[in-house]
């Protein structure tokens, strides 16, 4: 019963109690005088609790929905007699069909209810422009029921779906749209972020008037793609993008890696990694400052086109700086390779060759598409086993060490070791990247020459006996002094990649007093 005071309790019509602290009153049926005391003045507290819960939950009546919503959701606390969210009898259809109409009439389209542990994905929504929704007197278990019945979602999961439903909803600008002044404001921005920080910050960067994905933001940045995206509006202050694209910079290079970086897995807004990174950039640009040291020019820019920060095509991996000079080097010479071990073998195209095997493509793909150093996924992308490695090797006409060195050497330090040690291990390398590595240096001495000159170098690193900075590209020495050496034994041009440089010569020339802490 709604109206008149609260907490009353009638049964079969006469009035038998009063309980303050209950948003309705109640008129149990006749059957319930067995649950009142000898005086008829008590009713028991259980029987009480349940049968109050059981009428609530199984209740349809729009205004009963109203008194209870509005007063939880407006902070108010529950008696334990009324707090019926979770009672079984709540799975009644008709029931939770009557609570979702109310929250599709009374509750803002884009809302979400939150928990610990899920401020991240609260404040990610709330610049995107949803609303939470709260209910302080109810303990957590009862919310979740209470937010079930309304059709609310929690924080992160209503995150997730709003990503799915809106991936794809951005208005692109074309590039020839652009005025003079905002295609000069872009371009200047994007080459100096990539001349303080390294050329693997950025890469492309679209305009976009619009995005359901993010319309609250002035930029965003997308993992799957290494994209960066930015709002038109802000084209018109240059402050303003230089801001945006630093900002978005942090995101791609906390995710993916690059120069003096490690790829870290906490890289989203409002953490602790991202928040780290955005110091790093800043310590980077103080020591400029006051060092008095200019920017480093890029040596070679891998831009072609007129408008170089407009461009619509991603640099290929083989040609990305964030991937360490040593990988791109092989990527570079397998492909160089390839035409010659087709014809030699009567192979169709590449498919045909590695088919033949009987090695998984993905270790192809990995080897000639390479990853940046750190990177992890849980399905491919490793190239690991030595004796595939061999094989494709074998079939591409090179040497299996030199091929497995020149992938693998760059991860000696980290590997199968916990990402929270990552560039501050010393000491010999792990069992298994060592035991592998001194297997390459078995079969250098067996091929000889200049390629056992080598040998003692890869040792001193595998035992740990030569430092392996991260940061520092400098100790790859050997690995690239191999792949040298095979393209002077095969009779192959030089490397024709515009980022092969390595990622230590772009650091020397930044700032090596200033490391990444």
């Amino acid at each position: 019963m709604l109206d008149g005071e609260p907490g009353r309790i009638w049964i079969g019509g006469v009035l038998v109690t009063r309980m303050p602290g209950l948003v309705a009153s109640y008129d149990l049926p006749l059957d319930s005088k067995g649950l009142q005391n000898r005086d008829r003045t008590v009713i028991e507290a259980g029987a009480l609790r349940d049968s109050v819960q059981t009428i609530l939950a199984v209740s349809e009546d729009p205004r009963v929905v109203d008194r209870f919503a509005r007063h939880v959701l407006g902070g108010g606390k529950l008696r334990e007699s009324e707090q019926f969210f979770s009672h079984p009898s709540g799975s009644s259809p008709r029931a939770r069909a009557a609570w979702r109409t109310w929250g599709r009439a009374n509750l803002p389209e884009n809302c979400f209810f939150t928990i610990s542990g899920h401020e991240e994905a609260k404040l990610d929504l709330k610049d995107k422009g949803f609303t939470e929704v709260t209910a302080a007197g109810l303990p957590e278990h009862l919310r979740f029921a209470l937010m079930d019945r309304l059709g609310v979602q929690l924080a992160r999961i209503r995150r997730a779906r709003h990503y799915e439903r809106t991936r794809g909803r951005t208005t692109w600008v074309a590039d020839k749209s652009l005025t003079t002044d905002e295609r000069t404001v872009l371009t200047s921005a994007r080459q100096l972020i990539r001349r303080a920080i390294g050329p693997f910050a950025i890469d492309r960067v679209r305009v976009y008037s619009k995005s359901e994905s993010s319309p609250c933001a002035s930029g965003f940045y997308s993992p799957a793609t290494g994209d960066i995206a930015i709002s038109r509006s802000v084209l018109a202050q240059r402050p303003r993008t230089l801001h945006v694209l630093l900002h978005e910079a942090a995101h791609r290079v906390a995710h993916r890696g690059g120069g003096r970086w490690l790829p870290i897995l906490d890289y989203g807004d409002r953490s602790r990694g991202f928040e780290n990174m955005l110091c790093d950039f800043g310590t980077l640009l103080l020591g400029y400052l006051a060092d008095g040291t200019a920017l480093p020019e890029l040596d070679v820019d891998v831009d072609v086109d007129p408008v170089p920060a407009l461009r619509q095509r991603r640099t290929a991996a083989a040609d990305d700086p964030a991937v360490p000079a040593v990988r791109r080097e092989l990527a570079h010479l397998l492909t160089a390779r390839l035409p010659h071990a087709l014809a030699a073998g009567g192979f169709t195209d590449e498919k045909d060759l590695v088919a033949s095997t009987a090695v998984d493509f993905d270790y192809w793909r990995t080897l000639t598409r390479p990853k940046t150093i750190g990177h992890r996924q849980q399905r491919g992308g490793r190239a690991w086993d030595y004796d595939k490695v061999a094989l494709l090797a074998e079939a591409a006409g090179l040497h299996p060490p030199v091929v497995w060195l020149g992938y693998h050497l760059c991860e000696g330090p980290l590997y199968h070791r916990p990402r929270e040690r990552w560039g501050t291990s010393s000491g010999p390398w792990t069992k298994n990247m060592r035991e592998s590595t001194l297997r390459a240096c078995t079969n250098l001495l067996k091929i000889g020459g200049s390629y056992a000159d080598q040998v003692p170098a890869l040792r001193d690193l595998a035992e740990g006996r030569t430092p392996a900075p991260g940061g520092d590209d400098s100790w790859h020495a050997p690995a690239r002094a191999l792949l040298a050496l095979e393209r002077s034994r095969l009779a192959l041009d030089a490397v024709s990649s515009p980022n092969v440089p390595s990622q230590h010569d772009f650091a020397s020339q930044a700032n090596p007093t200033h490391a990444s802490h």
